[in-house]
């Protein structure tokens, strides 16, 4: 019988790849349907395997003198056992047993004796192992050689701890909408629910959960009074000095994050919340229901204002224009893998 926890590790084989196939993990998350028990283990999975692709795939390499390709379920629930056994709370016994067993939902079971073998070689030599790997930027850094070279480039002695945090878990930041409470007083009702939570030191709006939690057990969430947002996404909107009765325009508004901030803030004459994808605006509509919140909603081309503007200049404009979101690493740990260089002009 196969369990949930080898479908689990089964899926996370194929989302990974579909990350190597091109596609974004969040678009992969959403295709695979894992039972509701499983997800926070699926996601753990995925986002720890590829935080630390670059080394899973060379202690692949030396086990492997001709590993599959990256796309391969082969290789990805390889690389889903290896991650397992290095960077997870999961007895080494049911890493090993599981992810086995997942070759059978995978359709690759010609493949169990090798996962196997791969899997217990590490747990054998899993010492020499990393030492030797260490040695290979691409296993070290977990960047690929184009992106930690750029780093080096641009950023010189900082790179290195810029490609340190890049590999570190986000923690859960919640904005807190001062509209309704103020931070010191969230702040307490998280203590009195038993969440561990702090200030920011440097953003007021801005409560850090020591541990992530889904958002139906945030309190608070489905009022509006917290919305998940990053605090360095927080700050736009308290640079733009926004203020009541002004004219507003929110570009490249989509998912709607700082469209919500900007309205906790000030009371605008109007807030124009403006993105090319007009599907993504319904993303800032369901963000702005839950704050109870009002904005003109509209699809169209900042570059290209003669058909959206109504020809009233804006007391200001806030600017979220697309980029290589290599800033946001630390959340998206697939962008890594999935930009090239060429992206970057």
């Amino acid at each position: 019988m196969i369990t949930a926890s080898a479908r689990a590790r089964a899926a996370a084989a194929r989302i990974l790849s579909g990350v190597a196939r091109g596609r974004s993990l969040d678009t992969e998350l959403g295709r695979h349907f894992c039972p509701e028990n499983e997800k926070a283990f699926l996601q753990a999975l995925v986002y720890g395997a590829l935080r630390e692709r670059g080394t899973l795939h060379t202690l692949i390499q030396q086990m492997i003198p001709r590993p599959p390709e990256l796309s391969d379920f082969t290789l990805t629930l390889m690389m889903v056992g290896l991650h397992q056994l290095r960077g997870m709370n999961v007895p080494e016994h049911a890493a090993v047993q599981e992810t086995v067993a997942a070759c059978e939902v995978l359709k690759i079971d010609d493949k169990r004796p090798l996962v196997n073998a791969i899997l217990r070689r590490y747990q054998r030599e899993a010492e020499e192992l990393i030492s030797r790997v260490q040695s290979f930027p691409l296993a070290s850094t977990n960047h690929p050689d184009w992106m930690r070279e750029k780093l080096e480039q641009d950023w010189g002695d900082k790179a290195a701890s810029i490609i340190e945090q890049n590999n570190i878990q986000a923690p859960m930041v919640l904005r807190v909408n001062a509209k309704k409470i103020s931070t010191r007083d969230y702040l307490a009702r998280c203590a009195k629910a038993d969440i561990a939570a702090h200030a920011h030191p440097f953003v007021d709006s801005a409560a850090i959960l020591e541990s992530a939690l889904p958002v139906e057990r945030v309190p608070g969430f489905s009022s509006g009074m917290v919305s998940v947002q990053d605090a360095a996404a927080q700050l736009a909107t308290s640079l733009l000095d926004v203020k009541d009765g002004q004219r507003i325009l929110d570009a490249c508004a989509a998912p709607g994050g700082k469209t919500g901030h900007i309205l906790e803030r000030c009371k605008p004459e109007k807030l124009v919340a403006l993105d090319i994808d007009n599907e993504r605006l319904t993303r800032v509509h369901e963000n702005l229901l839950r704050l109870r919140g009002r904005a003109e909603l509209v699809a169209g081309d900042a570059a290209t204002k003669t058909k959206w503007w109504d020809g009233q200049l804006f007391d200001r404009i806030l600017i979220d224009a697309p980029c290589s979101g290599t800033g946001v690493i630390r959340r998206h740990p697939d962008i890594k893998w999935l930009r090239r260089l060429s992206d970057i002009d």
